[in-house]
Order: C-alpha cells, then structure tokens, then sequence
C-alpha cells in the first residue's frame, strides 16, 4: 500500500469496480478535519467527512453509499471481488501460480559457484515427502529440474539447471527477492479467481499453520473451530494476500507483531494474517 499523498501521475491502483487503473489527474483541497477508520481486519484510514463509501449493513444484501461522517461501528465496508483478468504471459499457469505462492512464502535465490543462479524453496523436514514433492512435481510441469537436500533442520528443493534460470527470472519479477520486500506484480494481482486460488494453496501450504481454537469455541455441530494463519515481514505482501483472500470470500486479519529486542538485533515488524471461524474452514479445505 502507498499513502495517499506519495502517488504520482502513472502509477496503477485498484479502482472501485476492482480493475487495476492507472492515475491520469491528481487534485488537492483543504480539510480542516479528517475521518478516521479502521476495520476489523487491520486497515486503516483518513478521510474527508465527505467521502463516500460503498457500505453494507448487517443482515441486507445491497450495499448503499455513506459519507464517512455517517460510517457507525458495525457497518461493512465493500470491497472489490470482480474485476478484469490482467492479460497473461506465456508462463502463468495452474503450476507457476502455485510454484510462485511457495516462492514467495519459502523461496529464495540460489547463486551457485560459477555465478549464475537459479531458485530454492527452504521447508521443514516432515515436508519432504508432501510439500517438496508437490513443487518437484509442479517443476517437472514446465519441464524444470530440481533435486531435493535433507538435511538435519529441513529441506531443500533447488532448480540445479543453470539453463533454466527463466523461472527464477520470472519468480523474481513477480514476487519480489527479499523477504522484507517481497510483493505480487500487478500481473499478479489481475489474474483470475482460479489462478489465485493457486496462488493462496501454495503460499500457505510453504508457510502457513492450522490450529484447533479452544475448547470453549466450537462449531454448532460440535467440531472445534479452527484458525489458519501465516507471517510475513513484507508489509504490502500481506495487504495484497489479504486482499485476494477477500476476492475468494475468505476473511483474514492482519495482527502486526514486534519481535522483542533482547539479543540486541535488529528484528522485523512481523504480519500475521490469520483467518477464524467459518472463513478458517473454507481456507483450510482450499489449502490441505
């Protein structure tokens, strides 16, 4: 997410039917006093009392427009869900949109002696034979080699082919390199429904977690509920996954955590998003 004022003529944005849209006039005007919201799934904003929202109330069916000013506790704000499909390359597909979710979940740049580089995907070692299996086999896909490293900590999956650093390149374009700044491309976030479903069952299945809620917290029929979540220290990475998780009518919260700083490093702001209830089922049953 950019603020506001740091957008410049040209850059692409979400617009409010969903497609991705780029700025071709910017406009200022004086307010002597802003709204501030914040939702349950962590976003926060300022606006002008003015400002019109896209508003649903609980219980109805069509959302309504409301100024800022009139916004109440309990209201739902609407978001995008449909939008144009981004024209594709020739490399997405089912298996890249997965292999791209284990990437930026998992994955990093691996530089081998002679200079030239390829990909690894780092998991833990009960992932060997589930996890690691899938990415070999999503590789072997798009007719890409890679071989699995046990060692005693995890696993290991690298492209060994230095030929075929085009799935690294195309990993890299789309998904950022470092942890800290990894992020989708705008390709990335118009590809369809069903490329992103892809995307979520690999990003979750590299660094996600499902746990049973207390005892207390059940299920009509009895079953314990569940939570799913998954971290990230990129900031906008988990805006957009939040984001996508909307698009497929699955709720996330976004819990930012601050790693104490006891040993004296310099640790990341950490991003949970974290998925309950009813919403928690639906992405588990995507993801395993």
């Amino acid at each position: 997410t950019t603020p506001i004022e740091q957008l410049v003529l040209g850059d692409a944005i979400l617009g409010k039917d969903g497609d991705i849209q780029e700025i071709t006039h910017i406009s200022e005007k004086h307010a002597d006093e802003l709204i501030y919201i914040k939702t349950f799934g962590g976003w926060e904003m300022n606006c002008t009392k003015s400002h019109k929202w896209p508003v649903f109330k609980d219980g109805e069916s069509k959302s309504i427009k409301k100024l800022a000013s009139d916004i109440k506790i309990g209201d739902y704000l609407s978001m995008p869900r449909k939008f144009k499909c981004s024209e594709l390359d020739e490399i997405s597909n089912l298996a890249t949109a997965r292999l791209l979710g284990y990437y930026v979940s998992e994955g990093s740049k691996a530089t081998f002696a002679s200079g030239n580089y390829g990909v690894s995907w780092a998991l833990n070692a009960n992932e060997k034979d589930t996890w690691a299996i899938d990415i070999q086999n999503l590789c072997k896909e798009i007719n890409c080699d890679t071989k699995i490293y046990i060692h005693k900590s995890g696993c290991m999956v690298r492209s060994h082919k230095i030929a075929q650093k085009w799935l690294a390149d195309w990993l890299f374009k789309n998904g950022g390199q470092h942890a800290a700044t990894k992020q989708l491309s705008s390709m990335v976030m118009g590809w369809s429904l069903r490329l992103k479903e892809e995307f979520i069952r690999g990003y979750f299945r590299g660094d996600g977690s499902c746990a049973a809620l207390t005892k207390s917290n059940k299920h009509s029929n009895g079953t314990l509920k569940r939570s799913v979540r998954a971290a990230t220290i990129s900031e906008t990475l988990s805006n957009q996954i939040q984001l996508i998780l909307v698009q497929l009518g699955i709720f996330a919260k976004i819990r930012p955590y601050q790693p104490p700083n006891n040993d004296g490093r310099n640790r990341k702001q950490i991003y949970y998003l974290e998925s309950t209830a009813e919403h928690s089922d639906n992405l588990s049953k995507l993801v395993w």
